[in-house]
């Protein structure tokens, strides 16, 4: 199995929370699509007497860009980790208050502090542990794929696709040649280039979120694919025609911030 910590660290960034109070005041979250669980947002807008209203985007680019421009409307962002290094750089994120914060320290797991890049927690926390690999349709292949071969499939041309995230993307490259998901060598991630555009041949896209909902009406069989979502992301799916998602040779352990 290939593993990473993409503690993809879709981070928890405060940048103005104020609080929920009598007033009902609006928490603004930014945060990828099915992230949260709708029930979820539901029972702490009753908890806490406040209306959430959650923006999505689907790409880490798109969150930067859009923050960067001068959008400080947000208390809650969930970048990515190596996004939250840069924003910290900028200026673009508050320092946490974790006296606020009492389940930081009442429920993190802290064997997990020396895989995240920011283990103290003062501008980010973690979310979730989840996991990337390689989606299959059941139906439309007779055997699981078992290796990242499986992009250079000319049979499969139009049906698969890749993530929009150049580090999962060109780090997906690296694992398949051998070299460490993390690498900054010059020369592994010239490799790494010519292997992402040999499979971009074959795939359809670089997609993020329509990969759900294109799996479930055929248009693919083989998507990269994330598991960090809400319970209900994935739309429903025939059982003759089932999706999993194979770890073997493609999962990549993430903790979502």
């Amino acid at each position: 199995m290939h593993v990473r910590l993409i503690l993809t660290t879709l981070a928890l960034s405060l940048l103005a929370f104020t609080g929920c109070g009598p007033q009902k005041p609006v928490l603004h979250l930014y945060t990828w699509a099915d992230y949260i669980d709708p029930e979820l947002l539901r029972a702490f807008e009753k908890a806490n007497d406040c209306r959430v209203k959650v923006d999505t985007f689907d790409s880490n680019e798109t969150m930067y860009a859009k923050m960067q421009a001068g959008s400080d409307s947000y208390d809650l962002a969930f970048p990515s980790s190596y996004q939250i290094v840069l924003m910290k750089q900028q200026n673009m994120v508050q320092k946490l208050d974790k006296s606020k914060l009492p389940n930081v320290a009442a429920q993190f797991d802290t064997s997990y502090g020396k895989m995240i890049l920011n283990p103290e927690m003062d501008y980010s926390i973690p979310y979730a542990i989840t996991f990337t690999g390689i989606a299959y349709r059941k139906d439309k292949l007779a055997t699981p794929p078992t290796s990242w071969t499986i992009f250079d499939k000319a049979e499969l041309k139009g049906r698969m696709a890749l993530l929009n995230d150049h580090r999962e993307t060109i780090g997906a490259a690296l694992k398949f040649l051998g070299f460490s998901f993390n690498s900054v060598n010059p020369a592994e991630l010239e490799k790494a280039k010519d292997v992402v555009l040999r499979w971009k041949k074959n795939i359809a896209k670089f997609d993020n979120e329509q990969y759900k909902t294109a799996i479930a009406s055929g248009e693919f069989s083989v998507p990269r694919a994330t598991t960090a979502t809400s319970p209900r992301p994935w739309p429903k799916i025939p059982r003759k025609s089932d999706l999993s998602i194979h770890p073997k040779a493609s999962a990549t352990p993430a903790m979502k911030w």
